[in-house]
């Protein structure tokens, strides 16, 4: 979770897509990543190819 003062900056943005070029690198095909339904995380991933 990033700190509400660094939050809107893209940190979070950063660390996702570090983290799934890392993991395309490996070799590792498919991710998983859970979120509460009724929260907003999960469009926030979604956003970002989770389903």
């Amino acid at each position: 979770m990033t700190a509400v003062p660094y939050r809107g900056r893209g940190h979070g943005d950063a660390l996702v897509a570090t983290g799934l070029a890392l993991a395309a690198a490996a070799g590792i095909p498919q991710l998983f990543l859970t979120a509460d339904a009724s929260d907003w995380p999960r469009r926030w991933y979604a956003r970002r190819g989770f389903a």
